[in-house]
C-alpha cells in the first residue's frame, strides 16, 4: 500500500488539500494515519476521493454523497469499503501505457503521424496530456503500423479500428451484463451483506481480463480456420485462382 502525505495525495487525484480536509471534516474522508506528527493516506484513499469526484460531476451535493457513503458503509468495516472501492478503480490494462512525445512517435511510426494522431485519440487509443501522449493500447497501434507498412491503406486501417473499436464495446458489455444480473444483483438484493463483499471484489478483478482472453482464444480459433480455407483455396483453385507472377517482358 502507498502512503502519502496530504500533498502527495492531492497531485494524485487532482484534487486540492483544501477539499481535501473539508471532506475529511464532512465525514467523507477517513483521517490518515498519523506517524508521528505526520498523517498519511493509502490507495484507499485514492478510491474514495475519486469516488466523491464522480458523484460530484452527477451534480450529487456533498450531503447527498454523506449520505450514500453512509448507507454504503452500514454493517460494513471501513476498511473492507475502502478496499472495495479500491478494487472498482483498478482497471485491466492487457499491455502497459507508454508515455511519448511526438518525436517519438515519429520516430516510431514515421512523419505521416498527423494522419492518423487525431483519429487514434478519438478512439481511445491514444490520449494527449500537456506535452505528450500516453499510448493506451500499444501492441495495437503497432499493428495498425504494421498493416500500414505491408501495404495496406491507411484508411481502410483506420476503417477496421473504428469496427474493432464497436465489437469490442459490444463484447464488454454482454460480459458486464453477466456480471451484474447473476454477481451484483444478488449482492444488493442480499442486502449487501459484508461476509459477500470480498467474494464480489474477486470475482470484479478475476473477472476483467476475462472478456479480452475469450476473445483472443475466439480469434484466434477464427484466423486459422479461416486462413487454411483461404489458403486450401488459393492451391487448389477454388474458389480463387492461384496468384501467379507475370512473366517478364523480353524485349
Amino acid at each position: 500500500m502507498a502512503r502519502m502525505t496530504i500533498d502527495e495525495l492531492a497531485r494524485r487525484t487532482k484534487a486540492t488539500t483544501r477539499n481535501i480536509r473539508a471532506y475529511q471534516d464532512r465525514g467523507l474522508l477517513p483521517p490518515p494515519e498519523i506517524v508521528g506528527r505526520t498523517g498519511f493516506y493509502g490507495e484507499g484513499h485514492v478510491a474514495r476521493l475519486n469516488l466523491i469526484q464522480r458523484l460530484l460531476e452527477q451534480r450529487f451535493s456533498l450531503a447527498s454523497i454523506g449520505t450514500l457513503l453512509q448507507a454504503w458503509e452500514s454493517g460494513q468495516s471501513l476498511a473492507t469499503v475502502l478496499g472495495f472501492e479500491e478494487m472498482l478503480g483498478v482497471g485491466y490494462e492487457s499491455d502497459p501505457p507508454e508515455h511519448v512525445d511526438l518525436d517519438e512517435l515519429e520516430r516510431r511510426y514515421g512523419p505521416g503521424v498527423d494522419a492518423w494522431l487525431a483519429n487514434a485519440i478519438e478512439l481511445g487509443l491514444i490520449k494527449r496530456e500537456d506535452d505528450h501522449y500516453i499510448l493506451l493500447a500499444p501492441a495495437l497501434i503497432e499493428a495498425g503500423a504494421l498493416l500500414v507498412r505491408r501495404g495496406v491503406p491507411l484508411k481502410a486501417v483506420l476503417a477496421e479500428s473504428a469496427r474493432l473499436r464497436r465489437d469490442a464495446e459490444r463484447i464488454a458489455e454482454r460480459f458486464n451484463k453477466m456480471f451484474g444480473k447473476y454477481i451484483w444483483q444478488p449482492f444488493l438484493d442480499a442486502g449487501r451483506p459484508a461476509e459477500m463483499l470480498p467474494d464480489v471484489a474477486e470475482f470484479l478483478s478475476a473477472s476483467r481480463p476475462l472478456p479480452t482472453t475469450s476473445a483472443a482464444a475466439m480469434v484466434a480459433l477464427a484466423m486459422n480456420r479461416q486462413q487454411d480455407e483461404l489458403l486450401a483455396g488459393f492451391l487448389g483453385g477454388e474458389p480463387t485462382e492461384p496468384i501467379r507472377e507475370k512473366a517478364p517482358k523480353v524485349s
